[in-house]
């Protein structure tokens, strides 16, 4: 991480020079925090100073995968607010185990995970 290999003068002449001659840049030389964000660690320096990160953006839901066939997997979700809907807007009776949903039992096709204030697209193969 960040925190034991800082970004030095020679990265970010280099980010510079990609900058003249590709036309992009390397955002984790940019702003370090960035790799803090996504992958956790220490904290690394925020460059920009815009970035605030509440814990709750460390605890998104997460759902996996988005194309099933068996079991549709997640964390950081509330399970007694998890339903399950199809496309017409009907709801489908699931049953809930503790990280994962059976929907083998689904016809192929594609259905919306809601919990709360969060809605993910899933297809059942």
């Amino acid at each position: 991480m960040e925190a034991d290999d800082p970004v030095d003068i020679y990265e970010v002449n280099r980010n510079n020079n990609f900058e003249t001659t590709q036309g992009n840049r390397n955002p984790f030389i940019d702003n370090p925090y960035l790799a803090t964000i996504i992958w956790g660690g220490d904290n690394a320096a925020n460059t920009w100073n815009v970035l605030s990160v509440n814990e709750n953006i460390l605890t998104t839901p997460k759902i996996y995968p988005t194309i099933v066939s068996e079991r549709l997997y997640y964390s950081n979700l509330t399970i007694e607010n998890i339903s399950i809907y199809n496309t017409i807007g009907q709801k489908i009776d699931i049953t809930l185990n503790e990280d994962y949903i059976d929907v083998q039992f689904l016809k192929n096709g594609m259905y919306f995970l809601r919990s709360n204030n969060y809605s993910f697209k899933f297809i059942k193969k």
